[in-house]
């Protein structure tokens, strides 16, 4: 679990998993536990490197939402506190920067919804508490964007992923390594 948490998170999702099968496992987990320790064989030289954009953040909500649209609009307005938080912190660093924050989200309802402050009967069981994120946006501090689902990094945490999609996700969590270079 260390190494998943703290070191490789593209191994998270298979940690996770197989750590439900500690007292009752069989020779199926088994099997899967040895490939997981021969992927980390193999991948020895990854590693995470933290470059200037490289803040992944990820979770679990506490309110159970009634709707993806919904999902989405709460934690749009989690990152949009934690971003807030980072962006008034790189303010006091770097005092010329602009400190203009873009939060991606594959979900074109609730990146409306955040755009437009305006009460819809789809949204009226959203906590008020979420509805902060108008002002947020209005006021310019954050920009949200739309990005594909096919393109989003933290897949590879909550999902069991197909070779050529889990090398994109390790290289765009910024982890390092020399057997996914092309060059």
């Amino acid at each position: 679990m260390y190494l998943s948490v703290c070191t490789r998170p593209d191994i998270a999702h298979a940690a996770s998993y197989l750590s439900q099968f500690n007292n009752c496992h069989g020779s199926d987990h088994w099997t899967a536990a040895k490939r997981v320790l021969r992927y980390l064989k193999g991948t020895r030289d990854v590693g995470l490197v933290y470059g200037k954009t490289s803040d992944p953040l990820t979770g679990y909500q506490r309110t159970v939402a009634l709707s993806s649209m919904g999902a989405e609009y709460m934690a749009i307005s989690d990152v949009t506190k934690e971003a807030v938080h980072h962006r008034s912190f790189i303010l006091e660093l770097s005092p010329g920067s602009n400190g203009k924050i873009t939060l991606y989200s594959d979900n074109i309802g609730a990146i409306k919804l955040a755009e437009n402050p305006v009460f819809h009967n789809r949204s009226k069981h959203i906590d008020v508490r979420h509805h902060f994120v108008w002002g947020i946006v209005d006021n310019g501090e954050i920009e949200l964007s739309y990005k594909s689902t096919e393109d989003m990094a933290p897949d590879i945490l909550t999902k069991g992923l197909p070779g050529p999609k889990h090398r994109k996700c390790v290289k765009s969590l910024g982890l390092s390594c020399d057997y996914m270079r092309t060059d």
